[in-house]
This record gives structure tokens, C-alpha cells and sequence, in this order.
């Protein structure tokens, strides 16, 4: 199907400010700390979860089911941004 002449019918517009306040970046900066720190701890468990299921992989041949969600549960978590 081909249209020729016809414009879309929606149009976008954005009011962006023109001038950001000189303290955002900072309490931006301050909000990001406590996900810095849950991240560390994440990556803490996940090198734990790593070392445990080696050690089962190794004794039983399978990783377990609960510690693949977990190391792959925290492996999103890490890489979303």
C-alpha cells in the first residue's frame, strides 16, 4: 500500500528547559551511591554463587537449578543501566 501526499496525522513536541540548576548533577550523583553499594554486594553474592555451583558442577555434573537463576538474576541486574 502506497501513500503519496499524506502526511502523518500526530505531531511531538517537548518543552525542555533551557537551563538546569547547578545542584542536579549532585543529587544525582548522591542518589546513585546506595545503587553502587547494592550493586557491590551483588557482584559480592555472585562470585560466591560462582565459586559454589563450580563445586557442584564438578561433584554432580549439573549446575542447580537455583544457583543458575541467581547468577543469572544477578547478572541482569549488573548490566541494566
Amino acid at each position: 500500500m502506497e501513500t503519496v501526499g499524506q502526511a502523518y496525522p500526530g505531531s511531538f513536541e517537548v518543552d525542555r528547559a533551557d537551563r538546569i540548576t547547578n545542584r542536579r548533577p549532585l543529587v544525582q550523583w548522591l542518589l546513585a551511591i546506595p545503587h553502587f553499594l547494592i550493586l557491590y554486594g551483588l557482584q559480592i553474592v555472585a562470585r560466591a554463587v560462582a565459586v559454589i555451583s563450580w563445586f557442584a558442577i564438578v561433584f554432580t555434573g549439573k549446575m542447580p537449578e537455583g544457583l543458575a537463576t541467581c547468577s543469572a538474576s544477578t547478572s541482569a541486574t549488573a548490566t541494566v543501566r
